[in-house]
C-alpha cells in the first residue's frame, strides 16, 4: 500500500470519527418504529395476580445494554420537543425533597436538554398505589397515575420522590422511565443515605445524573453500552458515583439531532452553568468534553483538506 493510499484511508476513518459526533439534519427520515431493539422501554405487563410474589431478577442483568444504532434511533420516531410542547416539569411527590437541591437540579437540566424546566405544586402519592415489604412503591402505578393527569403543554415530567420505589420482578430501582411515557421517576431513598443531613456533593452528583439518565429514556435513548456514557445503566452507587454525566459520541449525536443543538456549544453551555452552580469538577468534564470535540473537527478538517481522494 504506497502513502497516497495510507493518508486517504486515514482521513476517511478521522472524517467518519467526527461525523459520528455531529447533529443530524431534523430532515433525516423517520418511520417504523425499531421494536425490536425498543422493547425494554415497553411499559410492562401488569397482568400478575396480585397475590402473587414477584419473582426477583438481578438489577444489572435485567438492564442489559441494547444499544440502538442511530437510523434505528431516527426510525422509532422519538418523542421531540414541539412549540406548543418543550416544557419539562418536575414534580415532588412528597415533602421530603428540599426544595434547593430539586431548583439546582432544574437549572442543571435545562442546560442539559436545552428546555425550559419549571416545577409543578407538590402533588403527594396516592394511598391506593401499590407497596410491598417496608413500605417500597410500585414505580410503575405512580408513574402511570401521574401520566393519565399531564396536561398536553408538557413534554416531559419528572417524578421526585424521598419514597423507596420498585418495578416488576426487579428489587428496587433507583428511576425509572419508558419511551413511550411523559413521566419518568427517581427516588432520593437511595441516593441520599441520611435524609436528617444536608445533602453532599457526592448525592448531589447522583441526583443529577440519575434525572439527566431518565429524561433520556423519556427521548427514546436506550441504555448505552459505553461505561462512559450517562446513559449506561447503574444498578449500584458504586457504578452510578463512577459514571460521567457526559454522554458518549452515539448517545449525543441522537440526543442533539432530536433536541437541534450543536455539540460543542452544548459542552460549553453546561460548563458555565455548573461553574455557576458552584460544581468546578463536573464544569471540567464537560469542557475536556468540547476540547475534544473541537480536536477532531479540526483534524478532519485539515485532513480533508489536504486529501486529493476526490481529485478529477
Amino acid at each position: 500500500m504506497n502513502s497516497r493510499m495510507r493518508n486517504a484511508i486515514l482521513t476517511l476513518v478521522i472524517a467518519a470519527a467526527a461525523w459520528a459526533m455531529l447533529p443530524v439534519s431534523a430532515d433525516a427520515p423517520r418511520g417504523a418504529v425499531a421494536a425490536d431493539r425498543l422493547r425494554r422501554h415497553a411499559p410492562p405487563a401488569r397482568a400478575r395476580a396480585a397475590d402473587s410474589a414477584p419473582r426477583l431478577m438481578n438489577p444489572v442483568t435485567a438492564n442489559a445494554d441494547t444499544g440502538l444504532t442511530f437510523m434505528e434511533y431516527l426510525t422509532s420516531s422519538p418523542r421531540r420537543p414541539a412549540p406548543e410542547s418543550r416544557t419539562i416539569y418536575l414534580l415532588p411527590a412528597d415533602a421530603g425533597i428540599d426544595p434547593d437541591e430539586l431548583r439546582d437540579m432544574g437549572v442543571f437540566l435545562s442546560a442539559y436538554y436545552q428546555l425550559p424546566v419549571r416545577s409543578f405544586r407538590e402533588a403527594p402519592i396516592p394511598a391506593a398505589i401499590p407497596a410491598r415489604g417496608r413500605g417500597q412503591l410500585d414505580a410503575d402505578a405512580i408513574m402511570n397515575h401521574f401520566e393519565r393527569q399531564m396536561p398536553g403543554r408538557v413534554f416531559l415530567c419528572l417524578i421526585v420522590t424521598s419514597r423507596d420505589i420498585y418495578s416488576d420482578g426487579l428489587p428496587y430501582v433507583f428511576g425509572l422511565a419508558y419511551a413511550d411515557m411523559k413521566c419518568a421517576i427517581v427516588s432520593t431513598t437511595r441516593i441520599w443515605q441520611d435524609p436528617g443531613r444536608a445533602v453532599t456533593q457526592a448525592e448531589r452528583m447522583r441526583f443529577w445524573k440519575l434525572s439527566a439518565h431518565e429524561l433520556g429514556h423519556g427521548l427514546g435513548l436506550p441504555h448505552c453500552a459505553d461505561s462512559r456514557c450517562v446513559m449506561n445503566a447503574q444498578a449500584s452507587l458504586m457504578a452510578l458515583d463512577q459514571s460521567p454525566a457526559t454522554l458518549c459520541p452515539g448517545c449525543m449525536r441522537k440526543e442533539s439531532w432530536n433536541i437541534g443543538y450543536e455539540p460543542e456549544s452544548w459542552c460549553a453551555l453546561i460548563a458555565r452553568t455548573v461553574t455557576d452552580l458552584g460544581q468546578p469538577a463536573l464544569a471540567a468534564d464537560f469542557d475536556a468534553q468540547r476540547k475534544t470535540l473541537a480536536g477532531i473537527r479540526q483534524v478532519s478538517s485539515r485532513s480533508l483538506a489536504r486529501s486529493t481522494l476526490f481529485d478529477e
